[in-house]
């Protein structure tokens, strides 16, 4: 007589935990990891999506703030160079507008479109073309943002510069 065994549930696996994983076991494994890896880069591109959204207003607000005061600079060379340093806050918030704006999909994207785009698609490539989407992203997201911020900083260092030559040469 054989003694009955009490089903398997859905997280228990028939082999005893000190047995070695089977074929199917260590295939089902990486899916599951690339999986995992997928959802960890989607939450690393909000994340990065949200912060480079906050740049936005800060430079709108720098760039309404330095229009007000283009004129209060009498002098050539310190109205010069707040006039750039303007251009340089509009050039940083169109680039991070550029960045915080959404990317058109392409036709048979899988993100896009859904599973029904392509139904031969097997789930190591999608898996692989869904983190070369995201890291592609990624990619834009951090370069962007650096850039953007740098020329905000720069676009700073000129009112500065600007305000300091205004001050202390000009001032009568």
């Amino acid at each position: 007589m054989v003694p009955e065994q009490p089903p398997v549930e859905l997280d228990e696996s028939r082999t005893p935990p000190h047995a070695a994983p089977s074929q199917l076991d260590s295939i089902e494994y990486s899916e599951q990891e690339g999986w995992d890896f997928v959802h960890f880069l989607g939450s690393h591109v909000e994340s990065m999506e949200t912060r480079a959204a906050i740049i936005v207003p800060a430079q709108l607000a720098g760039a309404i703030a330095l229009w007000t005061q283009l004129y209060t600079f009498e002098e050539t060379i310190p109205r010069t160079l707040a006039w750039i340093a303007w251009a340089a806050l509009i050039v940083g918030l169109l680039l991070a507008a550029w960045i915080t704006t959404p990317g058109r999909m392409r036709r048979d994207s899988v993100i896009g479109h859904g599973l029904g785009a392509r139904l031969s698609t097997n789930r190591e490539a999608l898996v692989g073309e869904i983190c070369g989407i995201l890291h592609a992203r990624v990619r834009v997201l951090n370069v962007g943002m650096r850039v953007s911020i740098g020329i905000s900083m720069l676009a700073l260092a000129l009112v500065v510069l600007a305000y300091a030559l205004d001050k202390i040469f000009y001032s009568g």
